[in-house]
């Protein structure tokens, strides 16, 4: 249980869920969850009981994201460790691009991840952010060009 192991691990989520957004693929996407969901932004928690919910919020942020104009996504771990065997912790940095262009506001956030079983699973995450639908905006407002 090393760092550099649980930075691969954390890696793999980050891609594959980051994958999922620009895809707007909602199913793949809800695969890196586990139910129910603890997810948090400095306005509170919005706890998360279903898949149903999860699929709701996913396209919420997708579409408010496109609708800023938003193409594109690279998210970067930033710092990870073993909590305990089957629990890592990490923190990432998102940056956002509307074509080759990146957008000021770029978001840290801190997330969990447990193991079931083979797979690892997403079972925590705060945004740095102040609500769900500001992912895709900065202090100010909607992201902007750098």
């Amino acid at each position: 249980m090393d760092e550099t192991q649980a930075r691969i691990i954390a890696c793999d989520v980050l891609r594959g869920t980051e994958e999922a957004m620009l895809n707007r693929d909602a199913e793949t996407f809800a695969s890196y969850f586990a139910l129910p969901q603890k997810l948090e932004t400095l306005n509170g928690p919005k706890p998360i009981g279903s898949r149903d919910e999860l699929i709701e919020t996913f396209y919420e942020v997708v579409d408010f994201q496109r609708k800023r104009g938003i193409d594109g996504m690279v998210r970067r771990c930033v710092e990870a460790s073993f909590k305990s065997e089957d629990l890592i912790e990490y923190v990432y940095e998102s940056r956002f691009f509307s074509g080759a262009r990146e957008l000021s506001g770029r978001r840290t956030s801190y997330a969990m991840i447990q193991r079931e079983g083979d797979v690892w699973k997403i079972v925590y995450t705060l945004y740095g952010v102040e609500s769900l639908s500001d992912l895709a905006a900065g202090p100010d407002g909607p992201l902007r060009a750098a």
